[in-house]
């Protein structure tokens, strides 16, 4: 996708510009993407070596503080991303109707 600097100045005003309403739906999306929680199977997967399966479930089975700051840290990216999403889509609705029109 190739934007000019004036739509990534738009879609950072949409972003700035989101209500409560489109706020509660982003957090939705990221809520029913994150429930799988696939970041320990990337995590394992990830040019592994031969201690990467163990190492992955100690953290998942005995740091408390890995989970809860990765748990943390991954909603935040996925929030981030849903955000983005969110707002690209409006500016491409915008931008659709208005050639259209």
């Amino acid at each position: 996708m190739n934007l000019t600097l004036r739509d990534v100045k738009e879609i950072q005003d949409i972003i700035s510009g989101l209500d409560d309403t489109d706020r509660e739906r982003i957090y939705q999306e990221t809520d029913r993407l994150t429930k799988s929680s696939p970041l320990p199977d990337f995590i394992r997967t990830f040019k592994p070596d031969e201690f990467t399966g163990d190492a992955v479930s100690f953290l998942e089975n005995y740091d408390v503080d890995y989970q809860e700051n990765s748990a943390a840290r991954f909603w935040d990216e996925i929030y981030e991303r849903v955000t983005v999403e969110y707002a690209l889509d409006i500016f491409r609705r915008r931008h659709t109707y208005n050639e259209v029109a």
